[in-house]
């Protein structure tokens, strides 16, 4: 058994199933990159904001320091030594905060690196006996606080300069983000028009199998008219409406005559051809509303609805001898002459000649079997059938 072979539309499917498995990982890990740099630049930024406030604090304690040295010099007293030794203990401390959040800071400007090295030069001046050097210290530490303000400018200036680096970097993570999303969108959505597009061919297919398997089995499949039990649940439904309206129901059995000898003379494919042909001289001859139904080997029958038994006779009689009256072309593989085929009919009516389904397809066989034994190519009522003698053992 060959397996069975996949469309293209469910490669297409497969294919398109893997792209946006890939995609949604990619998407996670572009948003995982993004938010760890996010994280990172909210910690750079941070560090920035906690150097200035260290620089910050040192510019204030010295300027504190110089203003309580310019007023105790101003008032004549001695200057405060433990004062300013815990002042520039403090400056000290954090200086080295300072120099701290710089080293973890890569990004931070070699200007500043050079700063801090000044800015710790003239603590130790600073940090040196106060006595007759007073006018010195207080040099020292208007260079500290200048070295000091210097690197908060630096700073400034180098998380300005960050600040805009990481602004078009996240920009640009964004924009890389949002084009994913949207690919992703249209990838989905184009997936799913896919998607409905073959479920449509598929559900049309099953649709069309549905028909196919619908027909075939109420078919016949080589005349392509109603089999015997399509023909028996019309023969039923007829039967109702006409209980229910009140019309008549005809009912006629149609056998072909000697077709035997066709089959034995000509072939059974050429019977076959004879077959189909006179199938399509029935539903030409009788009317639309007529269910013909091939019933048996060579036996057909056909339901007429609305017509009573004079009714359903001569349209009978003139198919019969529409069909006796031009041979049969075959056609196929045959090259012979046109086959001569005539048939006989039987005709019954529903309350005339039977009360029910049984009785009249009894009596429209019996009416046929009058036919046949009557010359055949001919049509016989149940009537006539039943006045004459017993034609079933004539």
């Amino acid at each position: 058994m060959r397996p069975a072979q996949t469309s293209w539309t469910e490669q297409l499917e497969l294919w398109v199933t893997l792209g946006l498995c890939s995609l949604l990982v990619a998407i996670a890990l572009l948003a995982t990159k993004s938010v760890v740099d996010l994280t990172r630049a909210a910690d750079l930024q941070a560090r920035s904001h906690l150097r200035i406030a260290a620089s910050t604090r040192i510019v204030s304690l010295l300027e504190s320091a110089q203003s309580r040295r310019y007023a105790d010099l101003a008032a004549g007293n001695e200057p405060d030594l433990p004062r300013d030794a815990v002042a520039r203990v403090e400056i000290a401390r954090q200086l080295s905060e300072l120099r701290r959040l710089t080293s973890e800071d890569a990004g931070q400007s070699a200007k500043a690196r050079v700063l801090e090295v000044v800015a710790d030069r003239q603590l130790e001046r600073v940090g040196k006996p106060v006595g007759a050097a007073v006018h010195t210290d207080s040099q020292a530490e208007l260079a500290l606080a200048n070295a000091v303000r210097a690197i908060a400018s630096a700073i400034e200036r180098s998380e300005q300069d960050s600040l805009a680096a990481r602004r078009g970097q996240v920009e640009r993570q964004r924009i890389r983000l949002l084009a994913a999303l949207w690919f992703l969108t249209a990838v989905a959505l184009a997936a799913t028009l896919g998607a409905a597009w073959q479920l449509h061919r598929d559900v049309g297919r099953l649709r069309r199998d549905e028909r196919t398997l619908r027909h075939a089995a109420t078919h016949d499949a080589l005349t392509g008219l109603s089999n015997r039990r399509d023909f028996a649940g019309a023969l039923r439904r007829a039967f109702r409406e006409c209980q229910g309206s009140g019309q008549p129901l005809a009912l006629v059995m149609i056998d072909i005559d000697r077709f035997k000898q066709i089959n034995d003379s000509l072939g059974h494919r050429v019977g076959d051809l004879v077959l189909r042909a006179l199938a399509a001289r029935l539903n030409d001859g009788f009317r639309n509303v007529d269910t013909i139904a091939r019933v048996g080997g060579e036996e057909f029958a056909v339901i007429l609805r609305g017509l009573g038994r004079d009714g359903a006779y001569q349209v009978a009689d003139r198919v019969r001898a529409a069909i006796a009256a031009q041979p049969i072309n075959p056609g196929g593989v045959y090259e012979g002459d046109p086959v001569a085929v005539t048939v006989s009919m039987g005709v019954a009516v529903l309350a005339q000649d039977a009360a029910n389904i049984p009785a009249l397809v009894d009596a429209a066989d019996r009416a046929l079997y009058g036919a046949k034994q009557a010359g055949r190519n001919r049509v016989v009522a149940a009537k006539d059938a039943a006045q004459g003698t017993d034609l079933r053992s004539a």
